[in-house]
């Protein structure tokens, strides 16, 4: 997901700081919002959040 579309997507959940932050900390807020633990690309390798919206991604990058 490109970074624009990850910033409409914060806009539309209210977050409205989402131009003013980076996109792992844009990411952060939208898992916060959403009732998930803030945990992109912090390294964890085990992730229990089948149905968050950046699992895919996030582990993708933890195993590269």
């Amino acid at each position: 997901m490109k970074t624009i579309e990850i910033r409409k997507m914060a806009k539309g959940l209210g977050i409205m700081e989402a131009f003013n932050l980076e996109t792992t900390e844009l990411i952060w807020a939208i898992q916060k919002k959403e009732g998930f633990s803030q945990c992109y690309r912090t390294g964890k390798e085990k992730c229990d959040e089948t149905i968050c919206l950046w699992r895919k991604m996030c582990l993708k990058n933890v195993r590269s």
